[in-house]
């Protein structure tokens, strides 16, 4: 029971951290142009 909300908290921490990197990319990209 432990391990599964373990793996739904990594999942979803794996998403932010998608979600931020995208947006940090996204921000770069504006800054050399």
């Amino acid at each position: 029971m432990k391990r599964q909300a373990n793996k739904q908290i990594i999942e979803s921490f794996e998403k932010q951290l998608e979600i931020f990197i995208n947006e940090f990319a996204e921000e770069e990209i504006t800054q050399d142009i």
